[in-house]
């Protein structure tokens, strides 16, 4: 169940456990998706999240031939590692801003957890993207 709630300029998406939250400040933080697993190459991305520190840059790299969703987008650290995958839903709408061209960068915003790690990214959006 997707549930969409707009106050005063602000979006809040609740899909499951998860938010993403939008705002006017040009910002938008995302929780990423599939890093429990495993890259093609075998490595494990928990390794690569246990690498990374809060603000890191990271890069965002649609991939339209994936079997599973046409629209996905992986999230990379420098090194060009899968780190995980924007979560199905909202990647749509962050491969629009992808395509034309408005997102500033992208960093870490939140590791969190102990034996299994999470991400949370921010997206700077360039001024009058929003």
């Amino acid at each position: 169940m997707t549930v969409i709630l707009v106050i005063v300029g602000i979006i809040i998406i609740y899909k499951g456990y998860k938010y993403i939250v939008q705002t006017n400040s040009e910002f938008s933080h995302i929780e990423i998706a599939g890093v429990t697993f495993s890259n093609d190459d075998g490595t494990s991305r928990q390794l690569i999240i246990s690498k990374l520190n809060k603000s890191d840059k990271l890069k965002l790299k649609p991939d339209p031939s994936n079997p599973h969703d046409e629209n996905a987008i992986a999230v990379l650290n420098m090194r060009g590692l899968i780190v995980g995958w924007i979560p199905r839903g909202i990647n749509i709408q962050v491969l629009e801003l992808l395509k034309e061209n408005k997102i500033k960068s992208v960093i870490v915003a939140e590791i969190y957890g102990f034996d299994i790690l999470g991400v949370q990214i921010e997206l700077e959006l360039k001024e009058g993207s929003i």
